[in-house]
């Protein structure tokens, strides 16, 4: 049995056993609501996060977290959502999600947006607390339109993020780029991201470029 055939099996055995719990999120779009979410969560760890920006007053996010107890700790979950104005739904059961829709969370982000965004590629150590240094030293003028990470069992996280930078404010990015101490890679340039995931440039002329 090969590597990919074995991850299958393992992502489909947590999620048979109810220890690893899919789960559909919707949280108003407002400064440092990401890192909120994640309050609601830990210190449980989230092995799946997924999202895209296509909205400007709310985030649909797709999440995979490792439980003890899914008949207790996901209502405890799901009731903090609530409480801080998000909707919740544990989609652990749903083949569609299971199967297509967690893979399929991005596309390209909407035209008419002023801010410029740019694409990083992370690597973040496989530790508890990790993903929330990040959320939590993000200043809240940056707004996250692209989030991508999946657990592969490895020592590190291969982190996918878009970010958008008010103009004037890319050296501030920077300077948490720089207290962030995660290694990166700044894809913004890079073909696949312009062909697939940035928004469609056109011209008066010739429609698409």
């Amino acid at each position: 049995m090969d590597f990919d055939r074995l991850r299958f099996v393992a992502e489909r055995a947590r999620l048979g056993e109810g220890k690893e719990v899919l789960l559909s999120v919707v949280v108003p779009d407002r400064p440092k609501v990401f890192y909120q979410m994640m309050r609601c969560i830990l210190p449980r760890p989230v092995t799946e996060f997924s999202y895209r920006f296509g909205d400007a007053d709310r985030a649909v996010i797709i999440l995979s977290i490792l439980v003890q107890d899914r008949d207790t700790e996901i209502p405890e979950i799901l009731t903090q959502f609530q409480t801080n104005g998000f909707t919740g739904e544990d989609i652990s059961d749903n083949e569609l999600a299971k199967s297509h829709a967690r893979y399929l969370v991005g596309g390209r982000l909407p035209t008419g947006l002023l801010d410029e965004e740019r694409l990083y590629r992370f690597e973040f150590p496989e530790r508890p607390g990790a993903l929330g240094k990040f959320l939590e030293l993000l200043k809240p003028e940056f707004n996250i339109s692209l989030f991508h990470y999946r657990n592969h069992g490895g020592d590190i996280g291969k982190v996918l993020v878009g970010i958008q930078v008010p103009q004037g404010k890319r050296d501030d990015l920077e300077n948490f780029l720089k207290d962030l101490q995660y290694p990166f890679v700044d894809e913004t340039e890079n073909l696949v991201y312009k062909s697939f995931m940035t928004h469609i440039a056109k011209d008066s002329k010739n429609g698409e470029i």
